[in-house]
């Protein structure tokens, strides 16, 4: 569900020209988008599952890494609902700190996410006419090839959980289910409060380059993602390529200077004449994600 509010895009499209020691900035194609996930967000609403309601309430802060696309998640979440466990109805609710890890990718008009959570906190069950029994609950939930359809907000995958709870006289009580094929309705939202760094499709790159007789181009460069003045990340590039005076065709490569953001790489093919890009032949890589155009 994380992933309803979270996206912001990135819009690519180069307008490009080099001469001989130049400096130039490039922006440009709606066709090669990169998702960037990052801010905070409360939201309240209500589910069905496992034959019951529930009504959540959930403050999330979300950051995306900029080599892998892996998500950060962290918060906590408020549950309250029932279900029936052997023909006996439980009302049971939850106040869990949340830390969760996931990869999201782009699967046609969905979204295919991966990930891990680890929860704990109160766990509170009350059965018939019984007094509530609250246990201590620590564990982790996994989530594998999760679907989200972003048309209908439903979710589709296989999810697994380990955890144990611990009641006031010390009674352990494990929780354990193995991958089983899940699906999660879309929710019901009553309340959402989001404050995420939407870029509107902001993304340039200042590039300082030479380019020697021989055709060969030398040179670095900043890739900015986001607004300069308050961007996701600045990746500094190393810039290296050709220009191929029969053809007028150059090509330049840049990737991340460092050994940690060595697969953050942008590669244009483009006219020197006109600057237009040759269809098919760029592409960029960023937060886990590849984009051709």
């Amino acid at each position: 569900m994380f992933a309803r509010h979270l996206f912001a895009w990135l819009f690519l499209s180069f307008n490009l020209s080099l001469t001989l020691a130049d400096t130039f900035e490039f922006e440009g194609p709606d066709s090669a988008p990169i998702y960037v996930i990052e801010g905070d967000m409360k939201e309240s609403g209500s589910i069905s599952m496992m034959g019951g309601d529930w009504f959540y309430e959930n403050d999330m802060q979300a950051s995306m890494e900029v080599v892998s696309g892996s998500i950060t998640c962290s918060g906590k979440t408020s549950t309250y609902g029932s279900f029936t466990a052997n023909g006996v109805n439980v009302l049971a609710g939850m106040e869990f700190n949340i830390a969760a890890k996931g990869v999201v990718k782009q699967a046609g008009n969905s979204l295919r996410w991966s990930g891990s959570a680890a929860m704990s906190g109160p766990l509170v069950l009350k059965t018939g006419v019984g007094y509530p029994e609250t246990w201590r609950t620590t564990g982790i939930w996994t989530y594998r090839n999760m679907l989200l359809d972003s048309l209908t907000g439903e979710q589709v995958g296989l999810m697994s959980y380990k955890a144990t709870a611990v009641n006031a006289y010390g009674r352990k009580f494990p929780l354990v289910q193995t991958p089983k094929m899940t699906r999660i309705p879309r929710p019901t939202i009553y309340s959402s409060e989001s404050d995420w760094r939407e870029v509107a499709g902001v993304w340039s790159a200042e590039v300082r380059a030479d380019v020697y007789p021989s055709g060969k181009i030398v040179g670095h460069g900043d890739l900015i993602v986001g607004p300069s003045s308050d961007p996701f990340s600045v990746v500094n590039q190393s810039i290296k390529g050709s220009l191929n005076r029969r053809t007028g065709v150059v090509g330049i490569n840049g990737t991340g200077s460092s050994k940690a953001t060595s697969k953050v790489r942008v590669t244009l093919n483009y006219l020197d004449s006109t600057g237009d890009t040759i269809l098919g032949k760029s592409s960029i890589n960023a937060y886990g994600q590849t984009r051709k155009f």
